[in-house]
């Protein structure tokens, strides 16, 4: 996995304190990747997190950065979680099955 391609300028911005690739990453990581919301971040959620937020992100500052990444995606690979969410579904089914 890689910032852009070897062709593309890797964006910078003050404001983010980082790349527009680290920051989005690890955005995802913490969580804002998780599409379908069961507090688990998954390798493919945060990929396309960062592909689509990279890429808009450049492009609304004039920049073209498209990261890439090659092998292939295994669906299913944990990289982590979000233990807020996590708790917070747990008590839902804890609470649906005290109502069956």
């Amino acid at each position: 996995i890689s910032a852009s391609d070897g062709k593309q300028e890797s964006l910078e911005l003050d404001e983010y304190r980082h790349g527009v690739f680290t920051y989005y990453l690890l955005e995802g990581l913490r969580g804002k990747a998780d599409a379908n919301r069961d507090g688990v971040i998954e390798i493919e959620e945060v990929w396309d997190f960062v592909k689509r937020q990279v890429t808009a992100k450049a492009r609304a500052e004039g920049n073209t950065q498209t990261p890439v990444l090659q092998g292939a995606l295994t669906a299913g690979i944990a990289l982590t979680f979000d233990k807020a969410r996590l708790e917070q579904t747990e008590q839902k089914h804890a609470t649906e099955q005290k109502i069956r």
